[in-house]
């Protein structure tokens, strides 16, 4: 199991980058093998 963050101070500059991931990841041949979710934590950590 893996886990990657994503931490930015611009939470447009985050939602930019999750629309682009959903993208990729929507894409036949990588999601064949790997079961993915994105979880959105709205409580800011800094």
């Amino acid at each position: 199991r893996w886990e990657v963050s994503f931490f930015s101070s611009s939470r447009k500059s985050l939602h930019n980058l999750a629309d682009h991931l959903q993208s990729f990841l929507y894409l036949p041949k990588q999601n064949r093998k790997v079961r993915w979710s994105i979880d959105v934590d709205p409580i800011s950590t800094f």
